[in-house]
């Protein structure tokens, strides 16, 4: 037994004592008679071995107490009561039923288990608010006076992480929410100040302000965002539930308000049954399966339970990131990586001779227009020579469906990456009279993300200080995520029917 729990047995051992011994001065009303004084020694050895060995071999003493939670306090209550009772039935057996008085034992049995979690629930408070009080008030002319917009579940668990764990770094100030019942309450001990839109005229002192709100829309997010533009404050905001892996909001994941932050929408509703019917045992092949819709696609797929997934990619670093992925999924499907390049009609081939899928999703592609234009004929011998390959053995092997990932750069082409693209379009219009498989194509503009998108282009050249380069002052852009676009895809080869596109 170490130093550690040798200490800890003797102040638990103290307040039992002292437990027991409050117990018979309240049961004589502060003056015991001597008869009695024998019981209280003879019971006082009991009741602290016994409660010394059950606490032991129970492990409350392998517990930290400076992070003693509710876990630990259910643990703690149901020994202390397994405890109490074993001491009763021994001083049975040493005196009898009769000629002690029994109202001292459940009195015991209440002190004994206050001052036990009291103890515990000290070492907890001592830890958290006092022990670094000192180094508290030396920093904190730099802690950063937070303000959290939200006070639900998440604005809940950040203000508790902060007024724990994060003390030297933030001051939590205050809340605001739009929920108007809320406003003028307390929540851990810090006031409902107002609505959002009052952040603008709020008359006291903070530094930043942070969204809590992990599931806000994006007309919600851009809401929030200009009455925090109006402050002149800076703003952040956590994650969103599908970044978390975990589910759990920390300070440490707190990060900057993104783009994508504000193109959320109500989520698009997609025919399960259909999807299910489609997918459900069948054996897909994704090409380009390591990019980014590619490698969204599998993840996609893999809801509705196929037999198996080959994912064909031409990068080595994706394929060993797609094999990794593999190891965390659902066992049910199988997904088989393949080292290979579309350009090489043999190598496909023999993916398609050996696994004989029933449905092709083509992602496979140079995206990036500024290389393409300075290498053209890599586009084309990808881009459409590829397509080719994959649409003549997918004829030969009699695939059910054939899915092109295009974009919108194939409507009127003005570069090489729409113009191959608008002609891998046309090869599979061509196939289509001819084939029994389904030979389908959809469009896609700027996909937050995604190889190729414009985005992260804009997002450097304002963080490097300007300009910003469009192609024209009146261009309006409209954006979607991968997740989005992904599942787009999948809803369209469930309906597609030999139609020209889908858009």
């Amino acid at each position: 037994m170490n130093n550690r729990n040798l200490k800890l047995i003797c102040l638990d051992s103290l307040a039992s004592t002292l437990s027991l011994y409050l117990a018979f001065l309240l049961r004589f009303e502060f003056v015991i008679p001597e008869r009695f004084f024998d019981s209280f020694t003879s019971w006082v050895v009991v009741f602290v071995l016994v409660q010394a060995f059950v606490f032991y071999f129970s492990g409350l003493y392998a517990r930290i107490w400076r992070y003693t939670s509710i876990f630990d306090l259910f643990a703690i209550t149901r020994s202390s009561i397994i405890a109490f009772a074993l001491s009763i039935i021994v001083i049975f057996v040493i005196t009898g039923s009769s000629g002690y008085p029994r109202s001292v034992l459940l009195l015991y049995l209440i002190l004994s288990l206050v001052s036990v979690l009291a103890i515990r629930l000290s070492a907890r408070i001592y830890f958290t608010h006092y022990q670094k009080r000192e180094v508290h008030i030396k920093s904190q002319s730099k802690r950063k006076k937070l303000l959290l917009i939200g006070a639900g579940e998440i604005g809940d668990k950040i203000a508790r992480e902060i007024l724990t764990t994060g003390r030297n770094k933030y001051e939590l100030i205050g809340f605001v929410d739009d929920n108007i019942i809320k406003k003028g309450a307390l929540l851990h001990g810090k006031e409902v100040l107002g609505s959002v839109s009052d952040l603008p005229h709020l008359k006291i002192s903070y530094n930043e302000l942070l969204i809590t709100f992990s599931n806000a829309s994006g007309d919600e997010m851009r809401r929030i965002i200009g009455f925090c533009k109006e402050t002149g404050k800076r703003y952040k905001t956590v994650p969103g539930i599908h970044e978390l892996i975990d589910g759990e909001v920390m300070l440490d994941r707190i990060r900057d308000v993104s783009y994508s932050d504000l193109l959320g929408r109500e989520e698009v509703v997609l025919d399960i049954n259909s999807l299910d019917n489609m997918f459900h045992g069948k054996r897909v092949l994704i090409s380009g399966a390591g990019g980014s819709i590619g490698s969204e696609l599998v993840s996609q797929c893999l809801k509705f339970s196929p037999a198996e997934i080959i994912c064909i990619e031409v990068n080595e670093e994706k394929i060993h990131s797609l094999e990794e992925f593999s190891k965390t999924v659902n066992p049910k499907t199988v997904i088989k990586t393949i080292l290979a390049s579309v350009n090489n009609k043999k190598e496909c081939e023999k993916v398609f001779l050996d696994n004989r899928p029933h449905i092709v999703f083509h992602a496979a592609a140079y995206k990036h227009v500024p290389i393409q234009e300075i290498h053209p004929w890599k586009a084309v011998s990808t881009n459409l020579g590829g397509t080719l390959n994959l649409v003549e053995l997918s004829d030969k092997y009699k695939v059910h469906k054939f899915v092109l990932v295009s974009t919108d750069k194939a409507v009127n082409p003005v570069n090489i990456m729409g113009a191959t693209k608008r002609a891998a379009e046309k090869l599979i219009q061509s196939f289509n009279p001819h084939t029994s498989t389904k030979l389908m194509a959809v469009r896609f503009g700027n996909v937050l993300g995604s190889s190729g998108s414009a985005i992260p282009t804009f997002q450097k050249q304002i963080n490097d200080g300007g300009p910003l380069t469009i192609t024209h002052p009146e261009m309006t852009r409209y954006f979607m995520s991968i997740q989005e676009a992904s599942q787009l895809i999948l809803q369209s080869c469930a309906i597609g029917r030999k139609v020209k596109f889908f858009f």
